[in-house]
């Protein structure tokens, strides 16, 4: 089994960008998937150390999964391959979060419940299907998010709350030992009294 990359570059044209994959075996060969590897500008195709790194990790949990899963199924080892990668993104732990509120229900509002639900499907329309990493929800991303929610005619304490609301998904994961640490955990927000 063999890794194929491909460099899809970032729209800020300034070189960076991330690297997809496809995997070919016996002439055949899965859809493009994304590796959320991510590069600097001019490190395609000379990868720096660390990308190499990340490169031989995924070609080593390719190896195994095709070889714990007994199957050939490029199909069936690419979707083995995304869900552990699904476990690390934002999304995943927002919904785990409004789950997790769900079952607290008999102990919270009904009205809070609700309330998470719609903070999620806000999230869940600026992601709009992009796997985005815990890793990578930072104080740029979260200035961003805020940005467009501005942008989309949302009042500020509105905005702001959509931001205190993935405070909260970052603050749940880092609880279930999801990410090392809450890297929005000191963002500062400025609500409107």
């Amino acid at each position: 089994m063999k890794l194929n990359f491909k460099f899809r570059p970032s729209k800020s044209g300034d070189g960076s960008g991330v690297l997809y994959a496809s995997i070919s075996h016996n002439g055949q060969r899965s859809r493009l998937f994304s590796t959320h590897i991510r590069l600097g500008a001019g490190e395609y195709p000379d990868y720096a150390p660390q990308t190499q790194a990340q490169i031989a990790q995924l070609q080593e949990k390719v190896q195994k999964i095709a070889h714990t899963g007994g199957t050939d199924n490029l199909e069936r080892i690419v979707e083995a391959l995304l869900e552990g990668d699904r476990a690390k993104t934002l999304l995943y732990w927002a919904q785990k979060l409004n789950e997790a509120k769900a079952l607290e229900s008999s102990r919270l509002a009904k009205r809070t419940v609700e309330t998470y639900a719609t903070r999620f499907n806000k999230l869940m329309q600026y992601l709009d299907g992009k796997a985005v990493p815990l890793s990578q929800v930072d104080h740029r991303w979260a200035e961003a998010y805020l940005a467009w929610l501005l942008g989309n005619r949302h009042k500020r304490n509105y905005a702001l709350k959509q931001i205190q609301y993935v405070k909260h998904v970052l603050a749940f994961a880092e609880r279930e030992e999801a990410v090392p640490t809450n890297r929005l955990r000191y963002f500062r927000l400025g609500f409107e009294q």
